[in-house]
């Protein structure tokens, strides 16, 4: 269970989900996307988005296992599933049960074997986030390398030790990705040093380069690998897909491999 989060938007979050959850099953696991961020980009981009009346991943607060199950599509990428996010929702009420998802997500009507669930977060510290959070084992926060986004890491890695106390003691792998990184740029290099720096180079689990095609496919309805499989965008996000498998699902090794 990975969840992709940052508080600030415009890092490369629903497009990190949507790619790092593809890349995922292109290496033969069965992979849940489930999108909390009412914006609803990770449906977009995957061609699919949930009709007014129909039930969407946000349904977990109402209906439970049951409804989480009913809003469950097949995506166009094989051994890709995604629950979209209800785009007509504000966020979740402030007294929604915290471990809804978690516990849905464990629901007979939901396990249906899949090896990797991936859960877009809302790019902002609400009910949603911490739904998310405390379903999850993984946090991967997906950061542009600029100046500010070290203070935001710092906040949310706060975030991340009060849910992991107070909710989710099995939430304890965290890493970070760069998103549109250009190599030359003398301030990304400077970023990524010093987040290196402040939590260690363990945590870096890659960068995805500045592509074109990434923000194409995008409106597009399709991934990268079915728009432009050869570009730096599909090689880079390839690559953080067995980074995360090999650091984080190791011990999961006999499950990710059963058929």
């Amino acid at each position: 269970m990975i969840a992709v989060a940052n508080r600030k938007g415009g890092t490369g979050k629903s497009t990190t989900a949507v790619h790092l959850a593809a890349a995922i099953a292109e290496t033969g696991r069965r992979v849940l996307l489930v999108d909390l961020d009412t914006q609803g980009h990770a449906g977009l981009a995957l061609g699919i988005r949930a009709g007014s009346r129909q039930p969407t991943a946000h349904s977990v607060h109402e209906g439970g296992g049951a409804m989480l199950a009913a809003s469950i599509r097949r995506t166009a990428v094989p051994g890709l599933d995604l629950a979209p996010a209800d785009r007509n929702r504000a966020s979740a009420p402030a007294h929604a049960d915290p471990k809804a998802l978690a516990k849905a997500l464990a629901s007979e009507s939901v396990n249906r074997g899949y090896d990797i669930v991936v859960v877009d977060t809302a790019p902002s510290y609400d009910a949603d986030m911490v739904t998310a959070l405390a379903a999850s084992h993984a946090v991967l926060v997906p950061f542009l390398p600029h100046p500010l986004s070290l203070k935001g890491m710092q906040q949310l890695s706060r975030v991340l030790l009060t849910v992991r106390m107070n909710l989710n003691p099995d939430l304890t792998l965290f890493g970070m990705v760069a998103c549109q990184l250009n190599r030359n740029s003398l301030v990304h290099r400077s970023v990524m040093n010093q987040v290196a720096g402040e939590f260690g180079t363990e945590r870096l689990m890659g960068a995805i380069r500045s592509d074109i095609r990434l923000a194409e496919c995008a409106g597009l309805g399709c991934t990268v690998f079915q728009h432009a499989p050869q570009s730096r965008g599909a090689e880079d996000y390839r690559a953080l897909a067995q980074t995360v498998l090999k650091a984080w699902c190791q011990d999961g090794e006999a499950m990710l491999h059963r058929a």
